[in-house]
This record gives C-alpha cells, structure tokens and sequence, in this order.
C-alpha cells in the first residue's frame, strides 16, 4: 500500500465502493423477487382459505393486491369547513385547492404514488354559504404489481343498486362511458352513500393508452359534480 500512488489509492476504494454498491443493489433486488413471491403466495393462500377452493376469480386476486400491495394501510379521517363564495353546492375553487395542497403534501411526506380524497359526508349551508364535512383519505404507495396497473385515475363513483342490478359493464353502457383501453377488471375500493367507487385494473402494458389524471383525486358523492 505504501509503494502505491494517491490516485492509485483512490482509484481502488471508488472500485471497491462501487462493487459494494453493486451487490447491495443486487442483493435489494432479490430480497424484493422473494418479498413479491411470498406476497403472491400469501394473496393465493388466504383466498383458498377463505372460500375453500383453488379456483380463484381475477376481481379477487386483484381485490387483494389492492388491500395488501397497492393501498396504504395507513387511514386518515378528516373533518373540513369551507367558505363558499356561490350559492350552489359545487365544490368551490379555495375548497378544491385546499384539499389539492393537503393530498400533495401527504403523498410527499409519506413517499406516495397517488392520493384520494372521498367526502363521507358533505352538509351545504346556505344562510351561511358553507361546506362542511366528514372525509376519508386513501393513499396509494404503488399503482402496478404483477404486470398489472391499478389506474386510481379513472375510478367511477357508480351507483350501488344499479351495479347489483345490471353489472359493471351494463351500467357503464348505460352511462356511455367508454375506457380509452381493455379493462381486465374492475374491484370496488369504497362505499359511501349508496355509491360504490370502482377502479379499473387494465395490463401494465396497455398504460401508455390511459388519460393523464393528476395524482391527487377528490371524489364528492353529495353533488352531479362527483369527481374533481
């Protein structure tokens, strides 16, 4: 060592750090491989042990993933006031950017993909020209597990009864809503008010197709105007 040069020095410790850094990056790497097969396992597992069979439907492998892969575990209620500045029950811009800054900042904090915004309960005051309300946040810290992409961007709020009634692909017929891409399946991620929000699973190789949609959703199940 001490017969070699400063540069040489320094040339071998950067080579080493980066083969430390390699294997490192390697060894994450397959922890993560074995995580997601223990994961797979475990979503197979505790569906059979729920319904007693093998055969299982795509809506509850995905029904799944969502519950333990993709939605954060982490609930967060909120109670909100809003001045209004019209006399309708629209939501208003201060109301949007509100919520907007406060579910950015969340997923910044937290190290989120998305972030939605449901009001569980929504009162519209009219002497005093204000908006109060109950509200659940869901966070989403990844959108794609299994060559699947769970698009929180284009989740419908659709009636309950009508879903129960006709399915899924009826009522969106009815409604002539149209996806800009194949749809594998569609799984219900809440219930509020007779409603059910619906999200779309499609294949991760089909996301170049969707619609852009911000990151951070507001969906209002008390007015025409339901998602934001």
């Amino acid at each position: 060592m001490n017969n070699k040069s400063l540069s040489s020095v320094i040339s071998d410790s950067v080579a080493l750090t980066v083969h430390i850094f390699e294997q490192c990056l390697r060894y994450q790497w397959l922890i993560k491989e074995l995580k997601n097969d223990l994961l797979r396992f475990t979503i197979n597992e505790r569906i059979i042990r729920n319904r007693g069979e093998k055969e299982v439907t795509l809506e509850e492998y995905c029904s799944l993933i969502w519950k333990t892969n993709i939605m954060s575990p982490l609930k967060i209620p909120i109670t909100d006031y809003f001045k209004l500045n019209a006399n309708d029950e629209f939501m208003g811009k201060d109301e949007k950017t509100v919520i907007r800054e406060r579910l950015s900042s969340l997923r910044e904090n937290y190290d989120m993909e998305k972030a939605i915004y449901i009001y569980n309960q929504r009162k519209f005051d009219v002497k005093k020209q204000s908006i109060s309300g109950d509200s659940n946040i869901i966070l989403i810290h990844r959108t794609t597990f299994e060559g699947y992409y769970f698009d929180a961007g284009q989740a419908l709020l659709l009636s309950a009864s009508q879903l129960i009634i006709f399915g899924i692909n009826e009522v969106l017929r009815r409604k002539e809503i149209v996806m800009p891409y194949p749809v594998v399946c569609w799984i219900d991620i809440y219930h509020v008010n007779e409603m059910v929000v619906m999200l779309p699973v499609i294949r991760k190789t089909d996301v170049s197709n969707r619609v852009n949609a911000p990151d951070d959703i507001i969906i209002n199940p008390y007015s025409q105007e339901s998602r934001t």
